[in-house]
């Protein structure tokens, strides 16, 4: 899963934010980032907070923003966990 990156904090999440998506979901792999679709607009933040809950229901613990946070190319950090247990434990669409 190329969009998995260990870091020296935890575990890296590259990901390509799609707001004003007409629903949430996750949708799978879009090149070498997680693509997710949120209803949520791109303004005050919202579509960020949106993905934000959204990855870390899907990992099981809490994730934050640490690099493009006006981008729609992302990257988020679950702090103390490695990728392999980001692997084990989460649950990726199969596209």
């Amino acid at each position: 899963m190329v969009f998995l990156r260990d870091h020296e904090d935890g575990c890296l999440i590259a990901v390509l934010v799609v707001p004003n998506a007409s629903r949430d979901e996750i949708v799978g792999v879009h090149g070498d980032d997680l693509r997710i679709r949120v209803a949520a607009a791109p303004e005050r933040g919202k579509a960020n907070v949106r993905a934000a809950r959204m990855l870390s229901a899907m990992v099981g613990r809490p994730v934050e923003l640490v690099r493009g946070s006006t981008a729609r190319r992302k990257v988020f950090l679950v702090r103390g966990r490695s990728r392999e247990q980001i692997i084990a434990a989460a649950t990726f669409p199969a596209r």
